[in-house]
């Protein structure tokens, strides 16, 4: 079934607001976790492979999202395509296996930021430590 043979989503779809800094592939976890809805349901609204769906939501896949992939899944969440851009990596990184999250920053907001941690986990480590 896809997103074009219903009418009206918005009255069974729960709206996420994101969250500052957030990436797109944990938003699209949000929202997909907040309506119960599984990888393949979101693939199936937007006729796509769920595989596709699947390297959204993992960032050591690195899946690329095209215009007009980004213009389906905003009618999808109900964001604009600029909200969702500005959600999306700057640039394609090397393929990592592990994606790493300060402790620091995941307590104070548990999301999967946009950016890379890295760097600010070994400074909060710095802090933490007084040196």
């Amino acid at each position: 079934m896809s997103m074009s043979e219903w009418d009206d989503r918005s009255g069974w779809l729960f709206q996420i607001v994101p969250v500052p800094g957030e990436s797109f592939g944990h938003y699209l976890g949000r929202f997909r976790r907040a309506n119960e809805l599984s990888r393949v349901g979101v693939a199936a609204f937007l006729a796509l492979d769920v595989r596709i769906v699947r390297g959204w939501e993992m960032p050591s896949y690195g899946q690329p999202v095209s215009l007009a992939q980004l213009t389906q899944v905003s009618e999808l969440l109900g964001l604009s395509v600029a909200e969702l851009m500005a959600m999306l990596p700057a640039e394609r990184r090397q393929l990592h296996l592990a994606t790493r999250l300060c402790p620091a920053c995941y307590a104070d907001t548990p999301i999967h930021q946009r950016v890379s941690r890295l760097t600010l986990f070994v400074v909060n480590l710095t802090l933490d430590v007084g040196l």
